[in-house]
This record gives C-alpha cells, sequence and structure tokens, in this order.
C-alpha cells in the first residue's frame, strides 16, 4: 500500500509551532521534515513501506497511516488531534 495524495494534507498541515514535551514528539517532528523533505523530492508522500533511502521513514509512514485509520473509526491509537492538525 503507499497510500495516496490524501495522506500530504494528513502530514503537512502540522502546526509549526516548537514543541517541548518530550523526545517522542522530538522523534515525530523529526519524521515529519524527513517527510517533507521526501515530498520536495519525489512530489508525494507515498513512501513506500521499505524505503530504501530510509527505512526508518516508511516504517513511520506506515505506522502513522495504520494508526491514523484506527483513530478514524473509533479505535484505540497513539494518534493524536495535534499530529491530524
Amino acid at each position: 500500500d503507499t497510500g495516496s495524495d490524501d495522506d500530504t494534507q494528513l502530514f503537512m498541515e502540522f502546526n509549526d509551532e516548537p514543541i517541548a514535551r518530550g523526545i517522542r514528539d522530538n522523534r515525530w517532528i523529526a519524521r515529519l521534515r524527513e517527510l517533507e523533505a521526501y515530498k520536495a523530492k519525489y512530489g508525494n508522500c507515498n513512501v513506500p513501506k521499505t524505503f530504501p533511502e530510509n527505512r526508518q521513514l516508511g516504517r513511520w509512514v506506515n505506522t502513522e497511516r495504520t494508526e491514523y485509520e484506527k483513530f478514524k473509526e473509533g479505535g484505540t491509537s497513539f494518534m493524536t488531534e495535534e499530529h491530524i492538525e
């Protein structure tokens, strides 16, 4: 599953204010920046799960998609409203 351009909105509308809540948030922001670089290079956010140039990014995007789907369906998810905005 390579996702769709709808994923762009999920990832690209994040509020760019500094967050100092912890390492987990800082890692999330770091991955978001990597995704922004991917989009600048490839024109989309369809990072393959096994992206050879950055395997961590591929796994992160796949996890975010999965968590977003759980969140939308009302299930237990690590996704937050803040990450969606």
